[in-house]
């Protein structure tokens, strides 16, 4: 039998590992002390912290509620108990614990952070707001407090704010990526993207986060400045300097199964199998595999589900959850499961798992779609796209990847749920409409607005966007006063609010160089005609691409100067604009950018030629 005093030494020893970050040691001990004493509550209530934070939160919820039976309303407890069901997604009976918790320990700072984050995770931004200033209050320069803040700030349409939350977190620990990453995303939705640039290369300097290298190649991408080739020579050396490139192997690739010839098994890798641009160009392709009889497995690396998930997940052989597990552990599932062909659906976007790639567990892979740049890296046997989208000569100059040509073009659109378009307006007033993210709207793109409303006098402007009234400035500033009468900026709101909007606007204006491709096709979908210019970068010719296959070609403008001739054009056209619009969802519906199983046939196709070449090479 275990005396008093030596279940005593064995905790102190195991606490001490705990708060000197030998994690490993810490659980030993506790297992060992709970072996001899299974209901002491300190022991399980530390056991169960650490299982919470390597996200095991069945066996935190277990370990943590065992501790709870004997000391029902210990605050601590019942904090940490709230907090595991909140970070497993169970809201709903994470609340009743924290708020239980508040009422027992209102001034406890870890309590009203916590809370603060559900009710920020549910969309609660002004009560979430509220439980963060009560935590500061108690703990003011609590930098993880300060971004938990930011965040709910930003999301309550406070964005000044929420910038000076994230500034003061960076106070406390410069250069920390957590505060780095909201901060520079927030300013992106402002549309300043110089700032979030410098403040990420910065911060990518000092630390070499991955992810913050990930967020500055995205900046990149919106930098009208930087060349195609000079693009591609910038993720080359970020890709080096976060590590990516050093991990990638020289040529050594599993052996290609299955049939020669033939691709069977084909793996998705993507941290957006949700309501996301890049599931509304997967749904279509995944129904047509499966009605070919190919294997489509998801890696989703995202713990967030919604509707488009539940349309996705029957269509896949199975749908794996890689969010909590490490590269290493995503490699070997995925060699395990013996796929055919890998393709990435993330580029440098958020939640992305390019470290997996760089490790060769398929034998071939491509990338497609949800990145329109090269990712710089050397362990993608093809990037997937069109002639359009991507020249050959572009192609050899901004890209690491080789191009691969799908038959017809990289795109296949699946349209969301939600409303029709609205019966065509009387004539009157001639409105366009841009509806991008703030980051596409370089001061190339405001001007050439401006111009057009100068030059068609009796048009109007409605910009829907983030960071709304920044936007607003900007424009105002670069048109004037009298411009800005005519500009309604507002909000992003509701996807149905947003799909609805089209319904006031006869024309969308595409952004450049860095073009649309989910709000491109969602205004053709609302009935709405798109005017879009051809650039010389790599994301952005896809509004080109888009409208050629509906034979569209004098909505495609090939300067900003043609950019501006057309719309003013169009603006004096309205009868054949509208004329337009009463057939342009039924022409979308028609065209092959909606035919899933012709383009799965065309996709399957295409990654059984490269399968083909790959054998021929070994």
């Amino acid at each position: 039998m275990v005396t008093r005093q030596a279940r005593e030494s064995l905790f102190a020893q195991a606490y001490a590992h705990h708060l000197g970050g030998r994690i490993g040691e810490a659980a030993k001990l506790y297992e060992k002390l709970l072996k001899a004493q299974p209901a002491n509550a300190d022991a399980l209530h530390l056991l169960g912290t650490i299982a919470m934070q390597s996200g095991d939160y069945g066996r935190a919820r277990k370990l943590i509620a065992a501790a709870l039976l004997q000391h029902p309303d210990h605050p601590n407890l019942l904090n940490s108990l709230g907090e595991t069901m909140r970070l497993a997604g169970l809201h709903a009976e994470a609340e009743p614990l924290l708020r239980r918790a508040l009422q027992l320990a209102p001034e406890n700072a870890d309590v009203l952070n916590n809370l603060g984050a559900l009710l920020s995770a549910g969309g609660r931004a002004g009560e979430a707001v509220s439980c963060f200033e009560s935590a500061l209050a108690r703990r003011p320069q609590d930098a993880v407090v300060l971004v938990n803040l930011g965040r709910a700030l930003a999301l309550d349409h406070r964005p000044e704010a929420a910038l000076a939350a994230y500034r003061n977190a960076l106070r406390q620990r410069p250069n920390w990526p957590d505060a780095v990453n909201p901060l520079a995303l927030l300013l992106k939705n402002l549309g300043r993207v110089g700032e979030a640039t410098d403040l990420l290369a910065g911060c990518l300097q000092a630390t070499g986060d991955r992810v913050v290298g990930s967020n500055l190649l995205l900046s990149y991408c919106y930098d009208i400045d930087l060349s195609p080739a000079h693009l591609l020579e910038r993720h080359r050396r970020v890709a080096a300097r976060i590590g990516l490139a050093a991990a990638s192997p020289a040529k050594v690739w599993p052996a290609l199964a299955g049939v020669p010839g033939k691709v069977l098994r084909i793996g998705f890798v993507s941290g957006d199998f949700r309501e996301h641009p890049v599931a509304f160009f997967l749904l279509l392709l995944l129904r047509g595999l499966k009605s070919l009889g190919i294997a489509a497995f998801a890696y989703s690396n995202h713990a967030r589900t919604d509707y488009m998930t539940e349309e996705i997940r029957p269509l896949c052989t199975q749908f794996v959850a890689i969010d909590r597990l490490s590269d290493d552990e995503v490699f070997r599932r995925i060699r395990s499961d013996g796929m055919d062909v890998l393709v990435d659906l993330s580029g440098f976007t958020a939640n992305n798992r390019l470290a997996v790639f760089v490790r060769r567990p398929a034998p071939l892979q491509v990338n497609w779609i949800g990145y329109l740049a090269s990712t710089g890296l050397d362990c993608f046997d093809a990037h997937l796209s069109d002639e359009i989208a991507v020249p050959p000569e572009m192609g050899r100059a901004a890209f690491s990847e080789p191009i691969a040509y799908l038959p017809g073009c990289q795109w296949c659109y699946s349209p969301p749920p939600g409303p029709v378009p609205a019966p065509r307006r009387s004539a009157g007033v001639f409105v366009f409409g841009a509806f991008h993210n703030a980051a596409k709207l370089n001061r190339d793109v405001i001007e050439a607005w401006c111009r057009i409303l100068r030059q068609a006098p009796a048009t109007r402007l409605l910009v829907m966007a983030q960071g709304a009234e920044a936007l607003r400035d900007d424009l105002a500033a670069a048109g004037g006063s009298d411009l800005a009468a005519r500009i309604d900026v507002r909000p992003t709101g509701s996807l149905e609010s947003y799909l609805r909007a089209h319904d006031e606007v006869d024309c969308v204006l595409d952004a450049f160089p860095y073009n649309g491709g989910t709000t491109s096709f969602h205004a053709l979908w609302m009935a709405t005609p798109v005017l879009t210019l051809a650039a010389d970068h790599a994301a952005g010719r896809g509004g080109a691409s888009i409208l050629t296959r509906l034979d569209l070609s004098e909505w495609i403008a090939s300067s900003v100067d043609d950019y501006v001739r057309r719309a003013v054009m169009w603006s004096a056209r309205g009868d054949e604009v509208a004329m337009l619009r009463r057939g342009l969802r039924a022409r979308l519906e028609a065209s092959p950018l909606m035919d899933g199983v012709s383009f799965a046939r065309g996709f399957v196709a295409t990654l059984a030629a490269l399968a083909s070449s790959r054998r021929q090479a070994e």
